[in-house]
């Protein structure tokens, strides 16, 4: 394997990880405790998303029969920004604004003081969307925010949520159309 793929591959799973990382701290706790009162095993088990239900995944080939047959659905990148601009599946989108993305941006260089709200802006660009949309999720091999989106939005009322329970990594090597560019 030569260092560039090793490095594009060691990329990619630190990105998948971050934005997993991301999505978990902002389940709650059931009984208001802060997460530093809370022993380590008890906060890390209420942080982890349950398992997705048989009829909350489908596979890749599932996904592209899907597109082939022309069926209306939005599909959402749950990976972040950066990862989606250098690869997505063709027609994905990201589930947040811009606007989002580069306040994110702003917070982690420690220009903007306050971390942007990823539930508030979650809702509130959903709300274009009637609630029995159908709506594929995906990320990264490993990688859980797919299933935490899918569970963010069944919390906001969708109905048709489903995750594709292999990555990105999976859909490239069967050959299915990728694309790279800037969020739309």
């Amino acid at each position: 394997m030569s260092s560039r793929n090793f490095s594009k591959g060691f990329l990619s799973l630190f990105l998948s990880l971050s934005i997993s990382f991301w999505f978990l701290p902002r389940f709650s706790f059931s009984d208001g405790q802060a997460a530093s009162e809370a022993p380590e095993s008890e906060r890390l088990k209420k942080m982890r998303p349950r398992a997705l239900r048989q009829g909350e995944i489908l596979s890749a080939e599932e996904l592209r029969a899907l597109q082939r047959k022309g069926t209306a659905l939005l599909l959402f990148d749950a990976r972040g920004r950066k990862p989606y601009e250098i690869a997505h599946i063709e027609g994905a989108v990201l589930p947040l604004s811009i606007d989002y993305y580069r306040d994110a941006e702003l917070f982690k260089a420690g220009i903007l003081s306050s971390q942007p709200d990823a539930d508030r802006e979650l809702a509130q660009a959903m709300r274009q969307y009637p609630k029995d949309t159908a709506i594929v999720t995906y990320c990264g091999r490993d990688c859980q925010a797919s299933t935490v989106l899918v569970l963010k939005l069944k919390e906001l009322g969708f109905t048709n949520v489903k995750a594709m329970k292999e990555g990105i990594e999976v859909w490239e090597e069967r050959g299915y159309p990728v694309v790279s560019g800037s969020i739309r």
